[in-house]
Parts: C-alpha cells; sequence; structure tokens
C-alpha cells in the first residue's frame, strides 16, 4: 500500500485489535480526558510508530476515593510506559490504515474544539516527542470512525509492517 499523505495511522495493541476487528469500528477514547473535554479518536502520521500510543499503566494508584471521570493530578514519573519491545513481545503493535478525510482535525484544531486543558494541552506539546509523540503529527476524530473508512490494517514484525488481510489476529478475522 502507500504511504502517502492520504493515509493517517490509528496505532493500537493486541489487547484493544480483537475488539476494533470485530465491531468495525475505531472508537473515541474516553481515557484520561478531562470532565468537559470532547473524546476523540486519535490518528498519527506517523509511518513507523506513534510513540503516544505506547501502552502505560500507572506505577501509583490515584486516591482511593476517586470517583469514575473525576479528574485526578497524575505525575509524570508515575506513569510507566511499555517500551517498543515490551510492546512487541507481550502485547504486539498493530495499526490501522485510515483516510485522512476520516480526522480532519490536527492539533490546533482539535485544541480549539475539544475543551482540552490548557495546562495538559501545553504539557503535551513540550513533552519529548521520542517517547510521547509529537502533537504536529497528530490527528482527531470526533466521530467514530468505520471499516469503510479503513484502508490497511497491519502488525509490527520484526521491524516490518504487515498486512493482517485474511489472517488471524488475535483471535480475529480481518477481513
Amino acid at each position: 500500500m502507500s504511504r502517502n499523505r492520504q493515509i493517517v495511522w490509528h496505532y493500537t495493541n493486541g489487547l484493544v485489535i480483537a475488539e476494533i476487528l470485530r465491531s468495525g469500528v475505531i472508537q473515541l477514547t474516553s481515557a484520561v480526558i478531562g470532565p468537559h473535554e470532547r473524546p476523540a479518536a486519535w490518528f498519527s502520521t506517523e509511518p513507523f510508530w506513534e510513540p503516544s500510543a505506547a501502552r502505560a499503566e500507572l506505577t501509583e494508584a490515584p486516591p482511593a476515593d476517586t470517583a469514575v471521570g473525576q479528574p485526578i493530578n497524575i505525575r509524570l514519573d508515575t506513569i510507566r510506559r511499555y517500551s517498543g519491545e515490551e510492546m512487541d513481545e507481550i502485547l504486539g503493535r498493530y495499526r490501522i490504515g485510515v483516510i485522512a478525510t476520516a480526522a480532519r482535525h490536527g492539533w490546533e484544531s482539535f485544541k480549539r474544539l475539544s475543551g482540552i486543558d490548557k495546562g495538559l494541552a501545553r504539557s503535551m506539546e513540550t513533552a519529548d516527542p521520542a517517547t510521547s509523540g509529537d502533537v504536529r503529527h497528530w490527528r482527531a476524530s470526533f466521530q467514530p470512525v468505520g471499516r469503510e473508512h479503513w484502508r490497511a490494517v497491519e502488525r509490527l514484525v520484526s521491524g516490518v509492517w504487515l498486512s493482517t488481510d485474511g489472517i488471524s489476529v488475535a483471535g480475529q478475522e480481518s477481513n
């Protein structure tokens, strides 16, 4: 498949890809968003791997009385991101190529329309792109993105993106 500017990539892992393939929809995220922020489906123009898609976990739990959906202050030093090697070994890395018009909003448009906290947006803009991604590559959709917009489903194997068309991915057929 041609790697041109007409395709943006939704990067994900083996825990999530099966449900995306089963449903045929890239859903909006509700993880780590503020109470007044619009959820979005995220994509990237990054051609190899979007670092912000790395699986992460908190090494320190939020207070026990934190209600679901309540904003919490998370210190960056309490977030552990899986390395690329860990992702490959434990979860697998996947991407779905989508027509660019399905993810119309670049970073500036997203900030203007989403209601993201200004401080959080600034911290994302100044984070190390090697570990947190580069906001200049990000694209967002405020609507779920269905299979009709997909152009490729691929898995990273030994440093090479391979098509998963017609083979089983995490227990699901991809076609």
